[in-house]
């Protein structure tokens, strides 16, 4: 797929979620709302929301000095630079311009330095799996949701019951516990998970099994660049520490709004949002990270009203794309980069 068409696709795509989510919106209920905000909460959750960044290039450096020489400004000018592309072009372009920007920045090979940022991307989903089995674990799945009416335009409140929702969440639970304990038999006991992956797979198709055992055998080397498992303990915790950052941001933005919530509030929208943003579709996530916001708050604060729920939406993107944007700006007037400079990494 061309630039032209998926920036096409993207743009189209964020303008029918924008269309599907605001229709039908009380704009002086959601104006209202955004006027009575606290914007001491606001900044502390802004602040919160840019400490996460420092975090999150604290924990690549133990992928990337793994096997490579690097400052934590060449790491911090690569992350943040592919994070504003990210915030402009979809489909994760930001991810290969953050290779191109680190070998460029420490001289090393693209191919190494996407490989390194591959890794990474493994340690976040890794988390981001810790975080959904934690969410699973202290949402009460014994009770309803309740979409109230006008929440997405519906004419009727849409409801899903808890018969339904209990036996898929014990089913992501199991499944999450299962991924978790797999990993970590796969770094202290790699022989064996391949030997029963093989076993196992290989009874049903041994296509299956070939791709799987590469697939398992390529995290495994993956997991096993650190120098020890106390190194990768450490990039674990930063990585914990990410995106307990962005949790502890958004309850600042709860209390910023006056809601009145269950603790486990936050869990369940960074775990949404997490699910929902993993690939980038929209420019900025424009659309795409709005949803998830409105209907996790709708999840957890039953009465809140749907223009309110719009609104703290809006401003929590705000507050997330704030960051990573003038970061991303400020590490390219530091490198002395331009846009264009890196079109030669898009076009790897």
């Amino acid at each position: 797929m061309s630039k032209l068409i998926r920036t096409i696709v993207g743009v189209s795509l964020c303008l029918f979620l924008l269309w599907f989510l605001f229709r039908g919106t009380d704009w002086r209920v959601l104006g209202s709302t955004l006027v009575q905000v606290n914007l001491g909460w606001v900044m502390f959750s802004l602040a919160l929301s840019f400490s996460s960044f420092f975090a999150r290039v604290q924990r690549w450096s133990y992928v990337v000095r793994a096997t490579d020489a690097a400052s934590f400004r060449s790491m911090f000018s690569a992350t943040q630079i592919g994070l504003l592309v990210n915030s402009v072009i979809p489909a994760r372009v930001g991810d290969i311009v953050r290779g191109y920007v680190l070998g460029r920045l420490i001289k090393i090979p693209f191919a190494r330095s996407i490989i390194l940022v591959a890794l990474d991307r493994i340690n976040d989903i890794l988390a981001l799996v810790a975080v959904l089995f934690v969410t699973l674990m202290v949402y009460p799945s014994n009770r309803d949701i309740e979409f109230a009416t006008g929440t997405f335009n519906n004419s009727e409140p849409f409801i899903v019951s808890s018969s339904l929702i209990q036996p898929v969440a014990l089913v992501l639970t199991i499944f999450l516990s299962v991924v978790l304990l797999i990993f970590g038999f796969l770094y202290f006991q790699q022989s064996f998970v391949l030997r029963l992956l093989d076993r196992v797979a290989g009874s049903l198709s041994t296509q299956l099994a070939r791709g799987l055992h590469s697939t398992f055998l390529n995290f495994a080397a993956g997991m096993h660049i650190f120098r020890s498992a106390f190194e990768m303990a450490k990039s674990v915790l930063f990585s914990l520490l990410t995106w307990g950052l962005v949790a502890l941001s958004l309850a600042a933005l709860l209390m910023a709004f006056h809601l009145d919530f269950p603790w486990y509030a936050p869990l369940l929208m960074l775990s949404m949002l997490g699910v929902f943003t993993s690939v980038t579709v929209t420019p900025g996530l424009v659309g795409q990270y709005h949803i998830p916001v409105v209907a996790s708050l709708m999840m957890v604060i039953p009465s809140i009203n749907s223009d309110e729920a719009k609104a703290m939406a809006i401003v929590a993107h705000l507050v997330a794309l704030v960051p990573p944007v003038a970061l991303g700006i400020f590490s390219l007037f530091r490198e002395q980069l331009r846009l264009t400079d890196l079109i030669p990494g898009l076009g790897k």
